[in-house]
């Protein structure tokens, strides 16, 4: 279920506004329509709207809201029932059958989000995968062409990592690339994305960081690393490669491309150590 557009980036407090309105809307349309014609089913409308975009206790308050309005909306237009116990009944049944659809639509956009989440999910490091970083790193493209704020990507290998996992088994490589996730993650801001794009090739994707701060923040990552696989008895090293964008690149593809290169530098220049390169629009890059 995809909300309009223009409603998709609304907060949630207008979406519930916009319910309570659409509820108030189809109580006049059910009182002006009389008793012989029922739109009672068109409260599935406002109902599932809030159930989906705003959660289930907001579900359940416009389905009251709803409810309320009908059973109002009717003594208004006059209508008598043969008994009462009709009236409550009718009430109810309409109750339970929005708060049933309230609960279906809660249930299937909470498994919908994880989903969603697992998707976008490396399972072993709990970090971001390839298809989330292209994610993040697309719209890192948009907001550096809208503000014209540079960025930086260091692509991270581990030198020797197949050594771990020949010698003393996958189980240890497996710790291995978790503990280096976890020292990643500790070191990098809010606003920093970490993924795990390959076996032993970590991405950061740092937005408003110039080549300055990159090297600053790239020196740290790799010290903790070091120490990390020292202080764990692991003979792995680690080769950086960094590449700053004073000005965005066409593609992610471009990005990747540009950081794998400036990481096979490192490699190529003995490992365990960083190279950087700072990249514009049209011109070779530059250290």
């Amino acid at each position: 279920m995809n909300l309009p557009n223009w409603l998709e980036s609304r907060s949630k407090a207008f979406v519930v506004g916009y319910a309570v309105v659409l509820a108030v809307v189809i109580g006049f349309i059910d009182y002006f329509t009389g008793y012989e014609i029922t739109v009672s089913i068109y409260y599935l409308i406002p109902v599932g709207l809030v159930s989906w975009s705003v959660g289930k206790g907001a579900g359940i308050v416009i389905a009251v809201t709803c409810v309320i309005g009908g059973v109002v909306g009717d003594h208004a237009a006059g209508i008598m029932y043969s008994d009462p116990v009709v009236e409550y009944w009718n009430t109810f049944v309409t109750l339970a059958f929005l708060l049933v659809v309230n609960y279906i639509l809660s249930a299937m956009k909470k498994a919908f989000e994880e989903v969603s989440r697992l998707a976008r999910t490396e399972p072993l490091t709990g970090l971001a995968n390839a298809r989330a970083f292209f994610e993040i790193a697309e719209r890192e493209l948009h907001r550096a062409r809208r503000y014209k704020t540079p960025f930086s990507v260091a692509y991270i290998d581990l030198d020797n990592f197949k050594t771990v996992n020949d010698s003393m088994g996958h189980s240890t490589g497996d710790a291995l690339l978790r503990s280096v996730a976890g020292s990643l993650r500790s070191q990098t801001r809010v606003t920093d994305s970490v993924s795990r794009i390959g076996g032993d090739e970590f991405v950061i994707l740092l937005p408003e960081t110039d080549s300055g701060q990159a090297r600053a923040f790239t020196d740290r990552v790799r010290e903790n690393l070091l120490t990390l696989m020292r202080q764990s008895g692991w003979p792995v090293t680690v080769s950086i490669g960094v590449a700053t964008f004073v000005e965005p690149p066409p593609g992610v593809n471009e990005i990747i491309k540009a950081a794998d290169t400036v990481m096979y530098a490192a490699k190529n220049s003995g490992k365990n150590r960083a190279e950087f390169a700072v990249f514009r629009a049209g011109k070779e890059p530059s250290s």
